[in-house]
């Protein structure tokens, strides 16, 4: 950006500049002595301007024009008029003075060519309107991939809930004798669930990526094992508090959250204990605290209030993107490892110690529960565990596999520099005018300014089918090639027309480093050329 807006700001001061050339000149031009014009112009002198002959001559003939006769054939000598100033003579007169200073004058053809360099920026729009166009479309290609391969996965949880009943009062208006009334107050019993989050939680995953297509396009998915392990420490039945008047251990029940199901291509049974849990039911049962997921019972008593219980279970999963867990253990450890050289790490937090290499990454975090806000359990449907409250999904860290710059990033880096690409050719051809006799035609700047927009075209349309390396040299010898036959021809010299095409070539050379490497470096370049 910085080098496109330093394009544009040359080419306002060029424009300023021819601007400001074109009205002193113009000043200069009708300001001129009248004298002074007619001599340039080449003109006779008028009878107020004639000299000491003819005006001897105009008194010895004074009677005969008096008289209006004269000898046949014979023009007085001292009558000669001077042509009249008419609006149509000084329309045509300024006309020409302005063709003058714009055809012949180097800042009037600065002036103009700095306009069709301008102008050119809608044929850019225009391709750059397709490029954004194509975008979208593989936008489209790469959502049709994950819908059916499967979304970016986040897993949430695992939570233990626990269901009670919660004594509390309920004061009641009856009829008393007459038309009094008695308050009466009675017990009454509400559903609640406790959740409890682990106390140490581990996950490791390994991420295998490959290509999938659609079409021209492709998108990057991954398929993954996933290992969850980790402790519950049961809360004792006082933890409950006072209106706590019924816990039902036996009827706990397991649950996590998986953002896309659909992806998952296997899961292990729950090891609770060292024993296999019951079969898996769909649904999280736990609202929207944790997402879509599943569930299952476990055997609780409450003899194991305030003991400490290990689970492990293994899942398949299919995804795209990413994959992110949350941090819900007091104690949280991630291990993420993958074949992807282009880690990024997202989420809330980066990890403590990582290692990437050309082919491969590996990264671990290891999160202790002050790090978030929620606490460690909570009753479902209040505070920070409800579902509007989003605070346990919010709170993640895992990767994405990031893609280097795509190639319709490049296409449309590259176009933005499109005004300084033409603006650095026109300044060639506009010094071959000044030191040399051959001039192009404006109408000839506008289309080598046109025919450099295709650039870009083509560029797109072989960058869809091979690297984007090799597009860019190929659009670039067309656009040399058509550019330097025209220019040679144009100015009637082989010559001129290799110094333009080399001129060209340095011009690629500057835009393909603004296309893959830093603006210090294209300044240098612009510098060398």
């Amino acid at each position: 950006m910085i080098l496109y807006y330093a394009a544009a700001f040359v080419v306002v001061c060029i424009f300023l500049f021819g601007l400001v050339s074109l009205i002193l000149w113009l000043i200069k031009k009708f300001a001129r002595p009248k004298g002074d014009e007619a001599d340039r112009n080449g003109s006779a002198p008028t009878c107020m301007e004639e000299d000491g002959e003819n005006a001897e001559a105009g008194a010895r003939e004074a009677p005969q024009r008096l008289s209006g006769a004269a000898p046949d054939g014979i023009v007085p000598a001292g009558i000669i008029h001077a042509p009249v100033a008419t609006p149509r003579r000084m329309a045509k007169h300024a006309h020409a003075s302005v063709r003058e200073f714009f055809m012949d004058n180097i800042f009037g053809r600065g002036l103009i060519i700095a306009a069709i360099t301008l102008g050119l920026l809608i044929p850019l729009a225009f391709v750059s309107d397709v490029v954004d166009e194509r975008s979208a479309l593989r936008r489209m290609a790469v959502k049709d991939i994950a819908s059916l391969w499967g979304e970016s996965q986040t897993i949430s949880g695992p939570a233990l809930v626990i269901p009670y009943k919660r004594e509390y009062e309920v004061r009641e208006s009856v009829p008393d004798e007459g038309d009094k009334k008695k308050i009466v107050v009675r017990k009454a019993y509400a559903q609640e669930y406790r959740v409890i989050l682990p106390k140490q939680m581990e996950f490791d995953a390994v991420l295998y990526p490959q290509v999938r297509h659609r079409g021209i396009y492709e998108y990057v998915v991954y398929t993954s094992p996933v290992a969850v392990k980790g402790q519950f420490r049961l809360p004792t039945a006082e933890s409950f508090g006072e209106d706590a008047a019924e816990i039902h251990w036996g009827k706990a029940w397991f649950s996590i959250g998986i953002t896309d199901l659909k992806a998952i291509t296997k899961v292990e049974p729950l090891i609770w204990n060292g024993q296999n849990a019951p079969p898996y039911s769909p649904g999280g049962d736990i609202g929207e605290l944790l997402g879509p997921g599943f569930h299952t019972a476990v055997a609780l008593q409450a003899k194991d209030a305030g003991t400490e219980h290990a689970f492990s279970l293994a899942v398949n999963l299919n995804g795209s993107g990413g994959l992110h867990f949350t941090t819900v253990g007091e104690t949280t450890t991630i291990n993420i490892s993958g074949d992807w050289p282009h880690p990024s790490f997202t989420g809330s937090l980066l990890p403590a110690s990582r290692k990437i290499d050309d082919t491969s990454f590996s990264a671990e975090w290891h999160i202790p529960h002050l790090s978030r806000t929620y606490a460690q359990s909570g009753v479902l449907g209040h505070g920070d565990f409800s579902g509007k409250s989003n605070a346990i999904r919010s709170f993640t860290a895992g990767v994405n596999l990031f893609e280097t710059v795509s190639l319709y990033s490049q296409v449309n880096r590259s176009v933005k520099y499109g005004l300084l690409f033409i603006g650095l050719t026109f300044v060639a051809l506009l010094s071959f005018e000044l030191v040399s006799r051959a001039k192009l035609h404006l109408m000839q700047y506008a289309l080598v300014g046109i025919a450099m927009t295709l650039f870009y075209l083509v560029l797109l349309s072989l960058a869809e089918h091979t690297s984007f390396l090799t597009a860019f040299l190929a659009a670039s010898f067309i656009s040399i090639a058509m550019n330097g036959l025209y220019i040679t021809a144009a100015m009637r010299s082989k010559k001129k027309g290799l110094v333009v095409t080399v001129c060209l070539r340095r011009s690629i050379f500057c835009c393909t480093l603004c296309c893959k490497w830093k603006n210090t470096l294209c300044l240098w370049a612009l510098l060398w050329s």
